[in-house]
């Protein structure tokens, strides 16, 4: 696989909450697979991408192979151990921490790219909201926007104090 996708789930509100992003190699709809439930979620392409798509043609064979079922559940754990930490980071923590920690983990050279939009639903917070607490970032000499989507963290040390590391 190759470019950006999000995994979102479309609640009955009309709000869509964002599961995950990739932009390496996974293999989607391994629950659908292994419970025969019909899919709940939709994979939204941000950027090209390029996927290939396995035939479920021989999906007998594979679910009698251990080694696919081994990787098959090495993934779902290293999933749900990924939601178990988002979900509990998403109801404890506020949003200027988790942008803090987010900050700190995306990094390269001191620049950040936010894509608000994207975050926002990721935090499930509003754009509105995740605007502000980036502006109150800035007030507070933290971070600098040096172009449109681009910031320069200028107080790492006061980012790290203020994000939610568990």
């Amino acid at each position: 696989m190759q470019g950006n996708i999000k995994i979102v789930r479309r609640l009955f509100n009309g709000k869509e909450h964002i599961l995950e992003t990739h932009n390496e190699p996974i293999l989607i709809g391994d629950i659908e697979l292994m419970t025969d439930q019909k899919a709940v979620t939709s994979v939204i392409v941000l950027d090209e991408a390029y996927v290939v798509q396995l035939p479920l043609t021989h999906k007998e064979s594979l679910l009698t192979d251990a080694d696919f079922l081994y990787h098959i559940g090495r993934g779902l754990a290293q999933n749900f151990y990924k939601q178990n930490i988002t979900s509990t980071t998403n109801i404890t923590y506020t949003v200027k921490e988790r942008l803090a920690s987010y900050l700190i983990a995306h990094e390269n050279q001191q620049e950040v790219h936010l894509n608000l939009t994207l975050l926002a639903d990721r935090f499930g917070t509003s754009y509105r909201h995740l605007h502000r607490v980036v502006h109150q970032l800035i007030l507070q000499g933290m971070i600098e926007r040096t172009s449109f989507k681009t910031y320069r963290i200028i107080d790492q040390q006061g980012l790290l104090q203020l994000s939610a590391n568990d």
